[in-house]
């Protein structure tokens, strides 16, 4: 009976506190900015704070609440505990020393008033006449047209289609290589949706991971520059030997569902060939696009990627022999990379200067 009335009085004791740790509310001493990727009133602050440099200078923390339920819970915490309805929780919000404005008007003249930024106050940052959105088409587009030539993902498709005619049926290897390269398509993009959705979530830091990803880019684009005077010998970016062997068993079944099973391989195989332009797009993407339209630039990315072996798969269907390719294919192949070099070091050189 004792240790009941203890327990008791325990929990009446604690209880409180207990209540309270449920909210888990923000510390005075943190300055944090709550989005949502997919709201427009949220990049109306972020564009703000980057043409002035608000969060260098406040040391301001970006949280996304869309797609991190942390963070969207802690953002409703903090507000209940502050008496705002349910209703009336939304995004952009600022926690800046204790106090909380909500909207992008009432964040933007807050820090207007207290910075003293009037319409004459010169920005931070300098972008191109063309505007951040063009300059981002014209990254997305430079940088599809020279992923789309890789030579790693021509040989595939070709070998692909030699294996299928050998058969006889043109149809039926017109239908399976159909199904590979969609299969490559919807791979693609759905692993660079989960990566936008990730690096989103980075918030203040993606711009780092951005510069990061420029650094990878260039350092790529010297690797390739480096095959069309030495290729085969050093460290090359190019599918890994001990796959091939892997990718040669699903060509030769020749089936929808094996070419289902090679287009999500290849995908997956490819990443040292394709990695370099991808991953810094979509570092790009995070830094300067909401997700839905980084979705649409995605889209876009990954139709200009597989047209070639869309384009390849056709000519093959009308006759061309696939050696043939597979010759043009291994003599260019030098140029290609070369080509791939230099768009990744100008691309690489462009996230860290331009954006």
């Amino acid at each position: 009976m004792k240790k009941f009335l203890y327990l008791l009085v325990s929990l009446l004791v604690l209880w409180p506190a207990l209540a309270w740790a449920q909210y888990s509310p923000v510390s005075n001493d943190q300055n944090i900015f709550y989005y949502s990727s997919t709201c427009v009133h949220c990049r109306k602050v972020e564009a703000f704070f980057k043409d002035y440099g608000v969060v260098e200078k406040y040391n301001i923390i970006s949280k996304e609440i869309s797609q991190n339920p942390t963070n969207a819970k802690e953002l409703y915490d903090l507000m209940v505990s502050r008496n705002v309805a349910p209703s009336d929780i939304g995004v952009p919000y600022l926690n800046f020393e204790g106090q909380g404005y909500s909207g992008d008007v009432d964040i933007i003249a807050f820090f207007s008033e207290k910075m003293g930024i009037t319409s004459s106050t010169p920005k931070l940052t300098t972008k191109s006449t063309t505007g951040p959105h063009q300059l981002t088409l014209w990254a997305v587009t430079v940088a599809a047209l020279a992923d789309s030539i890789n030579p790693c993902a021509f040989s595939v498709i070709i070998f692909l289609m030699l294996s299928l005619l050998a058969v006889g049926n043109k149809k039926r290897a017109l239908k399976i290589g159909l199904v590979y390269i969609v299969t490559v398509y919807i791979v693609y993009l759905l692993a660079g949706l989960g990566l936008l959705a990730a690096l989103q979530q980075f918030g203040a830091i993606s711009k780092y991971i951005m510069y990061g990803a420029g650094a990878l880019a260039i350092i790529a684009g010297l690797i390739n520059i480096k095959d069309f005077f030495w290729y085969g010998k050093g460290f090359s970016l190019a599918i890994p030997d001990d796959k091939k062997p892997i990718m040669e068993k699903y060509i030769k079944y020749g089936s929808v569902p094996a070419a289902i099973i090679l287009g999500f391989l290849v995908a997956l195989f490819e990443l040292p060939c394709t990695g370099g332009f991808y991953l810094a797009i979509l570092a790009l993407l995070a830094q300067e696009t909401s997700f839905w339209n980084g979705f649409g630039y995605l889209v876009f990315y990954n139709i200009i990627f597989v047209l070639p072996l869309f384009i390849i798969l056709i000519i093959i269907y009308k006759g061309v022999d696939p050696k043939k390719l597979e010759k043009l294919r291994t003599a260019k192949r030098k140029w290609l990379r070369l080509v791939m070099g230099l768009v990744l070091v100008a691309l690489g050189l462009s996230l860290v200067f331009l954006f």
